[in-house]
């Protein structure tokens, strides 16, 4: 009998605010950011093996072994529950890597979740959270069913917030790769203030203002990032928003038709340019 394989998807998101509050003794920083997952997603495929991990990629050239981040989840779940099997994965990679949406942190929590479900396990919600840690700061939010989400700590604290409703997203990554290593280690957090409407809204849980404390770090090395971010503004995105560490700038717009109008132009421009909407549910 064939075996049966599991499909998942592993949505996108967008920071639509991401502030960094302070940093911790071991020099992890300490961020109050809203999260929102995308229909723009990866695919994933499981299959049950004897033993050991296979991980076939599709779509991108990406690392098939340790260096990626699916091969490095299904690992650490293996080695924490000893459940006696292996899987088969193959990952069809759509979302670009290193560019600010969370790709790799979905498709770890992707993973996650899948290998959960076929080996039958119950393991704890705060449990299945503390291991998405292990592997990233948003992995977390993806292990969520949650659409959106306040994240606060290290990404940790998650409490979910209503989802945004209608607006199309455009997503134009202008093709620099941007280590979010280097940008947290370039941050000067002296010059970073809250101001009192911030504190005010991030205490009561409401949306902050469209504001990324990483973006005038990538934009210092990257100036493409905030020629592309003006130039989408200009076309009608309220607001548009370099996502996460970048480079990717995204772009929200009330009218569809509009957007669809700067997708073209950007199309013509950038080749990893989309136009999705935010998952609701």
């Amino acid at each position: 009998m064939a075996q049966q394989i599991l499909h998942l998807q592993a949505p996108a998101k967008i920071n639509l605010h991401l502030r960094i509050t302070g940093r911790r003794p071991d020099g992890y920083h300490l961020l109050d950011s809203r999260m929102q997952k995308l229909e723009f997603c990866d695919e994933l495929a499981f299959e049950r093996l004897d033993r050991g991990i296979e991980l076939v990629c599709a779509g991108r050239a990406v690392p098939v072994g340790p260096e990626n981040l699916v091969w490095r989840a299904a690992a650490l779940f293996f080695a924490e529950t000893r459940a006696d099997f292996g899987v088969r994965i193959t990952l069809r990679k759509h979302i670009p890597v290193a560019a600010g949406l969370g790709g790799g942190s979905s498709d770890a929590a992707a993973t996650l979740r899948a290998l959960l479900r076929l080996s039958g396990l119950r393991m704890p919600r705060a449990q299945q959270l503390a291991l998405a840690l292990r592997l990233g700061a948003d992995v977390p939010f993806f292990m969520q069913d949650a659409p959106a989400a306040l994240a606060r700590g290290v990404g940790e604290m998650l409490q979910p917030v209503a989802p945004l409703v209608g607006p199309a997203v455009l997503l134009v990554h202008p093709g620099v790769s941007v280590s979010t290593k280097w940008v947290y280690q370039s941050l000067d957090l002296t010059s970073q203030a809250l101001d009192d409407s911030f504190q005010r809204s991030a205490g009561g849980g409401q949306s902050c203002p469209f504001v990324n404390d990483l973006e005038p770090v990538t934009v210092s090395r990257y100036p493409v990032v905030g020629e592309l971010k003006a130039e989408m503004a200009g076309l009608g995105a309220e607001p548009a928003l370099m996502s996460g560490s970048g480079a990717t700038v995204f772009g929200l717009f009330a009218d569809r038709e509009q957007a669809k109008r700067a997708f073209l132009h950007f199309q013509g421009i950038y080749a990893h340019t989309y136009l999705t909407r935010p998952l609701s549910g």
